[in-house]
Parts: C-alpha cells; sequence; structure tokens
C-alpha cells in the first residue's frame, strides 16, 4: 500500500508540474496604457509570433519590379540631387502611389513630379520651398506640400498646381514646425501629424485654415473607418505598439508586432483602400563592438486586417542606402501593392513589391 500511495504522490506531482510548465509558457496579454483613455474600449492586445529570419540578403528581401528609373538632373523624367558639405546629400523626400501615377516631391528641384505606372513621365507642376519634406495627394488630385524646416508652412494645390490653401505649421497643439512628422489629406480637411502621434487639422476640406485645429489619435485609414498609430516599444527587442481608433477615437483593438531583429526606424505607417494597415521597420543586427557593423540589414513590412488587427503577411525589403534621409521612401497603392523609392549613385529607382 505504501508502495502504492508513494507511486500516487509521485504521479500527482508529475501532472501539476506538467500544468504549471503549461501555463507558465503563456505571456499575459497586457494593454500598453492610453493617456486619459477611460473610455472603456474593446481591448484585443496580442504578442504576435517573432516575424520570420529568412537568412543572407539575397534570399530574405523579394524581388521588386522595377516601375520607374529617373536620372539626376532637372529635365523632364528626372529628379534633383544636392550634395551638401555638412550633412547627407539629398534626394527625393516623398513618394505617394495613387490610381494611375507615381506623385514624388522633387524638392531640390522645387517641384511635383508624376510618374505613370509603366514609368513614363507624367509631368510636374512648381512648388514655393525647396526644403519640403513631405506630400500627401488626395482623391481629387490635390496635393498637400509639408515645408517644416524652413518657412514652416503647409500648402495645397489642386490638381492643375494651383496654390489653393496655405498655413503655418505652428498654431493648437503644434507648438514647433520640428515637430511635425508627415501630412495626410482626407475628405474632412488636411492633417498634420504630431511627433509620430496624434494628427491635427490645419487646412478645411476647401483648403481654409481651420482655427479650431481638432486631432484624430493617428493617421486616417484610407478607407475612412478610423485612424492608426504606431509606437516603437523597445527598439532592441523590436517590439511596436499598434492601436486602430474607430471615427469617433474610440479604440478598436491594439497589439504589439515583434520584428525578427532590433529596429533603427519605423518607415512606414499607411493603409490601402480595403483598410489593412501596413507598419515597416528597418531592422538589423548590430555587433556589440566598434565599428558596431550592422549585418542581416533590411525593411520588413507587416499587413494587418484593419477590422481585427490579424496577421496578413510580411515582406523583407531592400534596406534603405546609407545616409539617406527621405521621409517617405515607401508608400502604398489602394490596391496594396509596396512602392518602395530608392536613390543611387545614377539616380533614383522605384520598385513595386505585391504580397504573396
Amino acid at each position: 500500500m505504501k508502495r502504492v500511495a508513494a507511486g500516487l504522490a509521485i504521479a500527482i506531482l508529475a501532472v501539476i508540474a506538467i500544468w504549471l510548465r503549461a501555463t507558465g509558457t503563456q505571456e499575459p496579454a497586457a494593454r500598453a496604457p492610453l493617456a486619459g483613455d477611460d473610455r472603456g474600449s474593446t481591448d484585443r492586445t496580442q504578442i504576435a509570433p517573432s516575424l520570420p529570419n529568412t537568412g543572407s540578403r539575397t534570399s530574405r528581401t523579394r524581388a521588386g519590379k522595377l516601375i520607374a528609373r529617373a536620372g539626376w538632373g532637372d529635365g523632364p523624367g528626372e529628379l534633383g540631387g544636392r550634395a551638401a558639405n555638412e550633412s547627407n546629400p539629398e534626394g527625393p523626400m516623398s513618394i505617394i502611389a495613387v490610381p494611375g501615377a507615381l506623385v514624388i516631391l522633387d524638392q531640390v528641384n522645387g517641384r511635383i513630379a508624376r510618374f505613370g505606372p509603366d514609368g513614363t513621365p507624367l509631368g510636374s507642376f512648381p512648388i514655393g520651398p525647396d526644403t519640403a519634406q513631405d506630400i500627401a495627394v488626395g482623391d481629387d488630385g490635390r496635393v498637400a506640400v509639408l515645408d517644416r524646416v524652413t518657412d514652416g508652412q503647409l500648402l495645397l494645390y489642386d490638381k492643375d498646381g494651383q496654390l489653393i490653401g496655405q498655413a503655418p505649421v505652428v498654431g493648437g497643439p503644434l507648438t514647433e514646425s520640428g515637430g511635425a512628422t508627415g501630412v495626410f489629406i482626407t475628405g474632412s480637411g488636411t492633417y498634420i501629424e504630431r511627433e509620430h502621434g496624434e494628427v491635427v487639422r490645419v487646412l478645411g476640406p476647401t483648403g481654409q485654415p481651420d482655427p479650431d485645429r481638432g486631432t484624430l489619435p493617428g493617421r486616417p485609414l484610407r478607407d475612412g473607418s478610423g485612424s492608426v498609430q504606431a509606437l516603437i516599444g523597445d527598439k532592441r527587442t523590436g517590439q511596436v505598439t499598434v492601436r486602430v481608433f474607430d471615427p469617433e477615437a474610440d479604440l478598436v483593438w491594439q497589439r504589439t508586432l515583434r520584428f525578427p531583429t532590433s529596429i533603427l526606424s519605423l518607415v512606414m505607417l499607411d493603409s490601402d483602400r480595403l483598410g489593412r494597415a501596413y507598419v515597416a521597420a528597418h531592422v538589423a543586427l548590430e555587433s556589440t563592438t566598434a565599428p558596431y557593423t550592422l549585418s542581416s540589414e533590411r525593411i520588413v513590412v507587416v499587413r494587418l486586417e484593419g477590422a481585427t488587427g490579424a496577421d496578413l503577411g510580411t515582406l523583407s525589403l531592400p534596406p534603405p542606402p546609407p545616409a539617406d534621409e527621405a521621409v517617405r521612401s515607401l508608400s502604398v497603392g489602394d490596391d496594396g501593392v509596396i512602392y518602395q523609392m530608392l536613390p543611387g549613385p545614377g539616380g533614383v529607382e522605384i520598385q513595386a513589391y505585391s504580397f504573396p
């Protein structure tokens, strides 16, 4: 009997140990705090499994389709480049994919340039500042130009290049022009992003300055279903928190993405016409000793279902060239195709990538 009792005790202890190990490996879905958030929105925080690390640079980057190639210069079909003695070389700062065209901020030449889906130059129109850093394009062809450096101005042009709206960056929640991190157009107006967080309406739907400067919690989703926000939680471990809000600014879901290696920077937060969200990070492994070289360097793009945040696939793209200072070198088409602007010694290439 003693042997039987001892055997039963050992068996019970073994079952308890197995149960503890099983439950102990589950990571709690803890919600990241939202400042002033007491609305009781549904919390769907998830920790994403690590995205695949696919090995060498040759095998890990997806082959793109060359859409356009523009040489350096100021002629038709060319894009401006500028060497600087005390800073990095400067090329086009921003690209936006719209139906039937790629719109590029060619600020060195003081213009907006357009290329067709086959790379054919579609013309350009002049803009005021040659220090502009970002653009947005509306459904009606309007182009918003953000100059946050010299003049601190937001300029709005119609599809033919006529100036139809203008306002200073600073005002309301925007306390300094250097804190502007992007510009966006919706049917309700033109918005400037503040410090990679909320967006502030600076111009109304007809281009008139907005005296109230209301805000949205994140970048507008292209299907009009709300807004999206992405914040780096831990660069070293590759964690990014993504939040989606409805039109009333209530939290719909949030989750934490875990990229395969350390994050150097977030290079894209965008959406498509179906409301799917896209987050791209420039990632790499950095050596722990001088000169701290990088390896396994690439851009990883994650696509998420807009309504729930579910995974819809990943892409690995070539990393940006060294010293690239573009504000928006990646853009998502309405159909979910990713466009990448890659400057090089001979000019700029635009590559297109599709999710499998």
